[in-house]
C-alpha cells in the first residue's frame, strides 16, 4: 500500500502553487463583445417545423387523402405544442415520452368538446388528467403514434438520399 502511494507521488506531475484570487465588492462586467446571445446561435439541424413542411407537401405529392392529410397535421401540432420547435435532432426519448403520456389522457373529441376549445395542448393535458372518462381510444392513440412514426421515418430516409 505505501508503495504504491509512493509510486504516485514521484509520477505525479509538479504542481504550481495557485495565486491568490482577488475578490471585489463589484463584480466585473465582460464587454458585449464576449457575451454570447441565446439567439446568436445556430440551431443544430434542422426544426421540426422546416421538415414537416416538406413532409406534408409530400403527402399532397402522394395523394393522400385529405382527411390523412388532416390528421398528420392534428398530431403534429399535438407534438410541437408539447415539446416545442426544436431541431430535430434534439428530440429525446423524454420528448416521446411526453408524447406518449399526453396521448394516454387526451379526451375523445377534445378539440369539439366547449370546455376544451381553443386551449393549447398543454393546457388540456393539465385538465384531463383530472378526468378518468371520455379519453381517446388505445387505436386512436396508436394512429398518432404512427402518424408521428411515419414523420420521423420520411426524415430518416430522405436523409439517407441526400
Amino acid at each position: 500500500m505505501q508503495a504504491l502511494d509512493l509510486y504516485k507521488q514521484s509520477n505525479a506531475p509538479a504542481q504550481r502553487p495557485t495565486p491568490p484570487v482577488k475578490v471585489s465588492a463589484t463584480p466585473k462586467i465582460k464587454e458585449e463583445k464576449d457575451v454570447e446571445l441565446p439567439s446568436s446561435k445556430e440551431p443544430e439541424g434542422p426544426l421540426f417545423s422546416e421538415e414537416l413542411v416538406p413532409y406534408l407537401r409530400h403527402l399532397k405529392q402522394k395523394k393522400y387523402s385529405r382527411t390523412t392529410y388532416g390528421q398528420t397535421t392534428y398530431t403534429t401540432k399535438i407534438f410541437k405544442e408539447l415539446i416545442g420547435d426544436k431541431p430535430l435532432r434534439n428530440i429525446t426519448f423524454r420528448d416521446i415520452d411526453t408524447f406518449l403520456h399526453a396521448l394516454s389522457v387526451l379526451p375523445s373529441n377534445g378539440p369539439k368538446k366547449k370546455a376544451y376549445r381553443g386551449m393549447h395542448t398543454i393546457a388540456v393535458v393539465e385538465k384531463a388528467e383530472d378526468v378518468t372518462h371520455g379519453r381517446i381510444s388505445i387505436q386512436t392513440q396508436q394512429k398518432h403514434i404512427d402518424r408521428l412514426k411515419a414523420f420521423f421515418k420520411w426524415c430518416v430516409e430522405r436523409k439517407e438520399h441526400a
